[in-house]
C-alpha cells in the first residue's frame, strides 16, 4: 500500500475477513513511496463492519494497536450505532512506549453494536541503521487476528551514498564497479529499492571474494606449517637414531629417551590438528580453522625449539664422552713414558756403579 500510485491518493478501501468470521471494510489515505528520518506523519484509518452481525462481533474483543513512529500517539474512537463514542486510551488501558508505541484495551459487550472504529496515529519517522527498511506505521489486531497493517519504507540516504563510495574501494572485479555505478544512478533517481538490490549484489560478491582470499591465506599458512613440521620430523628421527646408537654410552639416556617420547607425542598432536584444519577450511569454517591454526603455529615453534635443544644435549654428551676417552689415553701414555724413563735411568746408574 505504501507504493500505491498517486492517482489513488484518495481513500483506499480494503476488505478483510478475519479468522472469527468478522468481515470489515478498511479505509485510509495512501502513503508515500519513501520517508526519511524525522518526517512527521499523521495517519487515520477507519474500520467499519460489513453487516449488522459483524458489528456485534466486534465487541467482547481485546484490541491491540502498534506503531514504530518516534514520539508517537495513538487515539481510538469507537462509534456505536446510537452515535455514542468510546475513546481510548483510558487510565485502565495498557499504553506502552518501549520500542515503538503500543495501545491495548478490551471492548466489552455493548447494548448497541459497533458502527465504526477510527484510529489516529501520529509521530516522527525514526532513524534506521540500514540503508532502507520497512517499518510499521500502524497495525491493528482484534484478539490474535490482524485487522489492519500499514508499513512504510524509510530511507537512510546518507548511508546509501557512503556505502556505495566505500564499496568502490573494496570491489574485487570490473563487474562489481559497474553495478555500483548503476546503484549510484538509481540512488540519484530515488529508486532506492533498485539501488539496494545492486548494492546487495556487490556486497555478496565482495564477501565471496574476501572469503576466497582468506581461504587461500589460511591454506598457505597450513601448508607452510606442514613443511615446518616435516623438518621437525627429520630432527626427531635423528634424535631416535642417536639414542639407539649410543644407548649404552649416554649417561642421561633414560631422561633423553623420555623427552623424545614426549616430543613425538606433541608432534603427533600437531600433525592431527593440521588435518583437522584442512578439513575445516574445505568446509568453509574459517574462524574455527584460524583459531586452531594459531594454536598449531605456536605449538610448532615450541616443539621445534625443544627438539633442537634435545638434539644439542645429545651431541654435547657424545663429545664429552669422546673427550674422556682421549683423556684416559693421554694419561696412560704418560704413565708408560714415566716407566720407560725410570727404567732407563736405573740402567744408567747400574752401569756407572760398575
Amino acid at each position: 500500500m505504501g507504493r500505491t500510485p498517486l492517482i489513488f491518493l484518495t481513500l483506499l478501501i480494503l476488505s478483510v475477513s478475519v479468522a472469527y468470521a468478522v468481515s470489515v471494510n478498511v479505509s485510509c489515505p495512501a502513503t508515500k513511496d519513501y520517508y526519511t528520518e524525522g518526517e512527521y506523519i499523521l495517519f487515520k484509518v477507519n474500520i467499519t463492519p460489513k453487516t449488522s452481525d459483524d458489528a456485534k462481533k466486534l465487541c467482547k474483543l481485546d484490541y491491540k494497536m502498534y506503531t514504530s513512529l518516534d514520539s508517537a500517539g495513538i487515539i481510538v474512537e469507537i462509534e456505536l450505532a446510537n452515535g455514542k463514542l468510546i475513546l481510548h486510551p483510558t487510565p485502565e488501558d495498557i499504553y506502552a512506549t518501549n520500542n515503538g508505541t503500543t495501545l491495548k484495551f478490551f471492548l466489552p459487550e455493548t447494548e448497541k453494536s459497533v458502527d465504526k472504529i477510527t484510529i489516529k496515529v501520529f509521530g516522527h519517522v525514526p532513524g534506521i541503521s540500514a540503508r532502507i527498511q520497512n517499518i510499521t506505521l500502524l497495525s491493528v489486531h482484534a484478539d490474535t487476528t490482524k485487522l489492519f497493517e500499514e508499513n512504510i519504507t524509510v530511507v537512510n540516504a546518507q548511508k546509501f551514498y557512503k556505502d556505495i563510495k566505500d564499496l568502490e574501494d573494496e570491489a574485487c572485479s570490473k563487474q562489481d564497479r559497474e553495478k555500483l555505478d548503476e546503484a549510484l544512478l538509481y540512488y540519484n533517481d530515488k529508486e532506492y529499492w533498485k539501488a539496494e538490490r545492486k548494492i546487495a549484489e556487490v556486497e555478496k560478491s565482495i564477501a565471496e571474494c574476501r572469503f576466497q582470499e582468506r581461504s587461500e591465506e589460511l591454506e598457505k599458512r597450513h601448508d607452510n606449517l606442514k613443511d615446518e613440521l616435516s623438518d621437525i620430523r627429520k630432527d626427531l628421527t635423528l634424535v631416535q637414531v642417536k639414542l639407539e646408537l649410543k644407548k649404552d654410552s649416554l649417561k642421561n639416556y633414560d631422561k633423553s629417551k623420555k623427552q623424545y617420547v614426549n616430543l613425538t607425542a606433541e608432534y603427533d598432536k600437531i600433525d592431527k590438528t593440521l588435518d583437522e584444519i584442512a578439513d575445516l577450511i574445505d568446509k568453509g569454517k574459517l574462524d574455527d580453522a584460524e583459531k586452531k591454526l594459531e594454536w598449531a603455529e605456536n605449538a610448532t615453534r615450541s616443539l621445534e625449539t625443544n627438539v633442537r635443544t634435545l638434539l644439542v644435549q645429545i651431541e654435547n654428551e657424545e663429545r664429552n664422552g669422546v673427550g674422556d676417552v682421549w683423556l684416559w689415553l693421554i694419561l696412560a701414555a704418560g704413565i708408560v713414558t714415566v716407566c720407560v724413563v725410570a727404567v732407563y735411568l736405573m740402567r744408567i746408574r747400574r752401569r756407572d756403579m760398575w
